[in-house]
């Protein structure tokens, strides 16, 4: 019901339309308020939060001159709700350079998911030359900063040399740790797994261990 109820107080609130709809939750509509208000005020949080629901809600412009405040009050996933909108084409035309930009910024600060990003650009060359090496330095520094999604490419990257030395060790570990949220990659790293010999199989539980303080296995 908040979901809904803070879609309808942006509404209203950007739109000045006159509709009329009641609640019997004030507190909900207090706190959609203050949401609002927030977010109004420039505060990141808020603003991502209000403006993803703008874009579903089917208000690209408003989202993006919301994530846009967020963004220039430093918040990373204002940012990288942007680069996404931009590189998906949301805002109307496909901007790789505006997506590459606002990712660039975010992964500045440290913000995995924007890395990830910026790893997938570089892989499939978009908006910038294609470039395996950086797409693996990329998919790495998210993968250090705990993405998961990061280690499924990295599995890809070891499996296939792309910018690095193929290492089936290596990528069967990456597509393992990512197979946590990953059926594909669960799949793919019992594949690798079935190819390795003993010895292969040692080195990548070894180099998986090594990754235990950022992606600690189950029950850890």
């Amino acid at each position: 019901m908040l979901r809904n109820l803070l879609i309808f107080v942006f509404v209203v609130f950007f739109s000045f339309s006159l509709i009329a709809e009641e609640s019997t939750d004030s507190n909900a509509d207090a706190e959609a308020a203050a949401l609002i208000e927030k977010a109004q005020e420039g505060d990141p949080a808020a603003c991502y939060q209000v403006g993803v629901m703008a874009m579903q809600s089917g208000m690209p412009d408003k989202a993006k001159e919301i994530l846009e405040r967020g963004a220039s009050n430093g918040g990373c996933e204002c940012m990288a709700a942007l680069g996404q909108g931009y590189e998906k084409g949301m805002f109307g035309e496909v901007d790789f350079k505006k997506a590459f930009d606002y990712y660039q910024a975010a992964a500045g600060k440290d913000f995995g998911p924007a890395m990830l990003k910026l790893g997938n650009m570089y892989r499939e060359g978009n908006g910038v030359a294609q470039d395996y090496k950086m797409a693996g330095r990329w998919s790495m520094k998210a993968a250090k900063a705990g993405v998961r999604q990061a280690c499924i490419n990295l599995g890809l990257h070891y499996m296939m040399g792309w910018g690095v030395e193929k290492n089936l060790p290596k990528a069967y570990a990456f597509y393992y740790i990512g197979g946590v949220e990953s059926e594909p990659a669960k799949l793919q790293a019992l594949q690798i797994w079935g190819e390795l010999s003993v010895e292969e199989r040692l080195k990548g539980e070894q180099f998986m261990m090594s990754w235990e303080e950022i992606f600690p296995p189950a029950g850890k």
